[in-house]
């Protein structure tokens, strides 16, 4: 998110970032965000880890305190990366009724289709599609294979699909999440 963010603004531009509630993946791809930024031409504007900063809810209302928050002490805002798309839906609610929605730059992540439209609408300009149905494929083959073939899996790794930025220009390549899971049905002898 952050590599797709930082070439779009000028140099010394002061980026804010709104953490999650503190889960182990939130961490760590804040604790990412946060070094994309340091070794770039950008400032990052706050400390994301703090409670003040973060959206300890996981849904969208929980977004409106630290947006208002960073508002308030930061009155000038180049870029916005709300750690996920619940959260940037609540932050862009929070801009808009400030006055404020189209003043900076915003990324967010998981590819939802709430996050695609706002892609399509202009009021972000990007979403990293984490590719969620593709991850629960993955996990879900792998028990499959377990299940049925009691195969152990010492020094096993599997990969599952790392996603990609959802922006304008690859907008028509997107796919909703119900249209790339394979139903089938499962019986699973035991």
């Amino acid at each position: 998110m952050a590599e797709h963010l930082v070439p779009l603004l000028a140099a010394g531009s002061g980026v804010a970032i709104i953490g999650g509630p503190h889960s182990v993946d939130d961490t760590e791809e804040v604790a990412g965000l946060m070094f994309a930024l340091s070794d770039s031409h950008c400032q990052l504007l706050n400390d994301p880890t703090q409670p003040q900063y973060c959206n300890l809810t996981d849904v969208a209302a929980g977004a409106r305190e630290p947006m208002l928050q960073l508002l308030g002490e930061f009155p000038r805002i180049h870029g916005l990366i709300p750690y996920n798309d619940e959260t940037m839906h609540g932050a862009l609610t929070c801009l808009e009724e400030a006055g404020r929605a189209k003043e900076m730059k915003i990324v967010c992540r998981n590819g939802s289709p709430v996050a695609v439209e706002a892609v399509r609408q202009g009021k972000i300009i990007g979403t990293w599609d984490l590719g969620a149905s593709g991850v629960g494929t993955t996990l879900g083959e792998l028990m499959v294979r377990h299940l049925t073939n009691r195969e152990q899996y010492e020094e096993f790794l599997v990969m599952s699909p790392v996603g990609r930025m959802i922006t304008l220009a690859n907008l028509h390549t997107w796919r909703p999440w119900s249209e790339r899971v394979q139903w089938l049905p499962l019986t699973i002898g035991l």
